[in-house]
C-alpha cells in the first residue's frame, strides 16, 4: 500500500511538472506570435480620398507646418499600403497642401461641421478629417526633458451625390515620442521630437484603415 502511494505521488508530481512546463511553453509560444489588428474602417479601397488636418490657431502659430506634416504622413503611409485589400487602389487627387489652401481660402467655414462642406472638395469620395488637439514637445516631468505628446480626433466623411455624411469617427487618439521614455529624454533636438511625434500619430491614424501588426510596448 505504501509503495502504491509513493508511486501515485511520483505520478502526480510528474503530471504537475508537465502541466507547469506545458503552460510555460504555451506562454512563450503565445508571446512569440505577433498580434494583428483589423482595420477599424474598411471603406477606402478604390476611393478618391483627401486628407484634411485641422488645428487651433495657437497650435498653428507654435508649429506652423503641423497640419501639412501630419497630413503628408497619413497620405504617404496609406499610399505605401495601396496594394493591400483594405486600401487597394486608393487614390489621392490632391496634395495635402492643396487641401490646406482650400481651408485658408474659405475662412467662413471655420467652426462649421465638416459634414456641412466636405462635398465642396470636388472629385473626392472620402475625406479623412483630423482635428489636432493638444501638442507638445516638452515632458511634464521637467522643463529640460523632451517628450512629444499629441492627441487627435478622426472623422471619415463619405461624399456622394453632392452630400456629405460622417461614416466613421474615433476620438482622443494619443501618441507619444519617444514612446517608451515616459519621463522624457535630454540632449535630443526639439525638431527630432516634433518629427517623431507627428510620425507616430500619422502612423496610428493610417493604421485605422488597414490590418497591421501591433507592436508591443
Amino acid at each position: 500500500m505504501r509503495i502504491h502511494r509513493t508511486l501515485l505521488s511520483v505520478v502526480c508530481l510528474l503530471i504537475c511538472g508537465l502541466m507547469i512546463n506545458g503552460c510555460a511553453l504555451f506562454a512563450v509560444f503565445a508571446s512569440a506570435v505577433p498580434k494583428s489588428e483589423d482595420a477599424k474602417y474598411k471603406g477606402l479601397a478604390k476611393q478618391r480620398v483627401a486628407v484634411m488636418p485641422w488645428a487651433e490657431r495657437s497650435t498653428r502659430i507654435d508649429y506652423q507646418t503641423i497640419q501639412l506634416d501630419l497630413g503628408n504622413t497619413i497620405q504617404s503611409t496609406l499610399l505605401a499600403k495601396a496594394g493591400e485589400a483594405d486600401v487597394k487602389d486608393i487614390q489621392f487627387p490632391y496634395e495635402v497642401r492643396s487641401v490646406i489652401r482650400f481651408q485658408k481660402e474659405h475662412p467662413e467655414l471655420e467652426g462649421r461641421g465638416i459634414a456641412e462642406y466636405a462635398q465642396r472638395i470636388s472629385g473626392v469620395t472620402r475625406l479623412i478629417y483630423v482635428e489636432i488637439g493638444d501638442f507638445t514637445t516638452r515632458s511634464d516631468t521637467a522643463v529640460q526633458l523632451m517628450r512629444g505628446a499629441i492627441t487627435a480626433n478622426v472623422k471619415v466623411v463619405e461624399i456622394s451625390g453632392g452630400k456629405s455624411k460622417i461614416v466613421y469617427e474615433v476620438n482622443n487618439l494619443r501618441s507619444y515620442f519617444p514612446p517608451k521614455q515616459k519621463e522624457g529624454v535630454i540632449d535630443v533636438p526639439e525638431q527630432a521630437i516634433y518629427a517623431g511625434t507627428v510620425q507616430a500619430m500619422g502612423q496610428q491614424i493610417a493604421e485605422l484603415f488597414y490590418g497591421h501588426i501591433v507592436e508591443e510596448d
